[in-house]
Formats: structure tokens, C-alpha cells, sequence
């Protein structure tokens, strides 16, 4: 997805993740929701549809995928990077950014933080800059969550491919 991207020299850091690469393909169409190599997440019509009424979502179709579109959550949610034994890389000399985030454990929320109805993400991202050339423009990508409810409607309309997080 990201490949065209504008991204940081040194570490192939995406700078907007928000571009929509023109000439973007699907290596597969089978499942309802899915997350690109580069971190993008794609959503079927199928899903789309099952998210109609649920908040903290938006919904961009892909030009050339019918019947696709690129998810995007908005709502931020702080989590606690001690409890969840978070991981940060090296700081790059490029964009100041850690290189890499990984979260190993459960998702544990930062103190008075709840997930409101609907979808939210992380305030952090995760994922690596560090190992990729720069042929292959990546950036840290954070977790989606729903609320339990949200999580057990999802879960129960059968679509395919959907893992929700539901924090601690």
C-alpha cells in the first residue's frame, strides 16, 4: 500500500498514512478484514456493511479494488507501556521516531482510559522501520479495539478474517 509513499529517508518510516497508493492490488480477496505487509487495514463491503451504526470508524473505498476499502480509526485510546512490557527501538536520526514498537502481552490501558462503544485505536504504534530497505516505505501501525460489545456483534455475523482486541 505504502510502497509510493512519501517516508522518511533513513528508515523508511511513512510520513502520511493516510495516501492511498493509485495503482494499489489485493494479493487476496477472501477475507472480510485484513491488514496489508506495510500495515494498512482493508475491509470488505461485507464488513463495511456490518459496521453501519458503529462509531469511531470510517470507511474510504479503494479506487481499484471494488468492493474494498481502507479502514480508518480515528478515536485514540492510551494504553500503559509499562504494564504491556512495551519494547522501543533506537530513536531515527531522520524523523526522531523509536524504530520499532513491539508490544509482546496483553493490552493493558493507561490508568482512568476506557474503550468507548464502537472502535478506537491505540496511541501508540506497532510494528518495525528498522528492517526494511528502502523499497518498502512501512510505518508503525496501531491496534484497533472495540468494546466487548462491539467485539461479540462482529464475532457473531460471520464475516471472515476479523480479530478484535478487546483491552484489559
Amino acid at each position: 500500500m505504502f510502497r509510493r509513499a512519501a517516508h522518511c529517508p533513513v528508515c523508511t518510516r511513512v510520513l502520511d498514512s493516510s495516501w492511498i497508493d493509485p495503482e494499489f492490488r489485493l494479493a487476496k480477496r477472501n477475507l472480510d478484514l485484513s491488514t496489508t505487509y506495510d500495515g494498512a487495514v482493508i475491509a470488505s463491503h461485507s464488513f463495511v456493511q456490518a459496521c453501519d451504526g458503529i462509531p469511531g470508524v470510517a470507511f474510504s473505498p479503494l479506487a481499484t479494488e471494488p468492493g474494498f476499502s481502507i479502514m480508518r480509526v480515528d478515536r485514540i485510546v492510551r494504553v500503559d507501556a509499562v504494564a504491556n512490557r512495551t519494547e522501543f527501538g533506537e530513536t531515527c536520526e531522520g524523523c526522531g521516531e523509536p524504530r520499532y514498537v513491539i508490544w509482546p502481552g496483553p493490552l493493558y490501558l493507561a490508568s482512568g482510559e476506557a474503550v468507548e462503544r464502537g472502535f478506537s485505536r491505540t496511541d501508540l504504534g506497532y510494528g518495525d522501520t528498522a528492517d526494511f530497505g528502502k523499497s518498502q516505505p512501512n510505518h508503525l501501525s496501531p491496534a484497533i479495539v472495540a468494546d466487548s460489545d462491539t467485539a461479540h456483534y462482529l464475532g457473531s455475523v460471520g464475516l471472515r478474517g476479523v480479530h478484535l482486541i478487546v483491552p484489559r
